[in-house]
C-alpha cells in the first residue's frame, strides 16, 4: 500500500482521512493548529472541525515536515486563501 498525506486537518481534510484511510498503510494529517494536532492524537477525534467522527488508528495527525515525508501520494484540503501563504 501507498503512503498517503492529507495537508489541512479542517473538516474536508479529515473526512477524507476517514474515507481513504482504509486504502492506505498509513495517513498522515497535517494540521496547522499544534494544540488541535496534540488533542487529536490523544482523543482520536477532531473536536473542532469534524466532531463526533473518530479518527481511525491508521492515520496520524502531524506537523507538516512529516506529513510529506516519504508521502507517495499527497492531497491538498487546505482553504484557497490560506493556500499561498503555505
Amino acid at each position: 500500500m501507498k503512503r498517503l498525506s492529507i495537508l489541512g486537518a479542517g473538516g474536508w481534510g479529515s473526512a477524507l482521512a476517514i474515507v481513504l484511510a482504509p486504502r492506505f498503510s498509513h495517513v498522515r494529517l497535517w494540521v496547522y493548529e499544534p494544540d488541535l494536532a496534540e488533542r487529536m492524537a490523544r482523543t482520536r477525534e477532531n473536536d473542532v472541525f469534524l466532531p463526533a467522527a473518530p479518527c481511525l488508528p491508521t492515520w496520524s495527525p502531524s506537523r507538516i515536515w512529516f506529513a510529506l515525508d516519504g508521502a507517495e501520494i499527497v492531497v491538498t484540503a487546505v482553504p484557497s486563501q490560506f493556500v499561498r501563504a503555505i
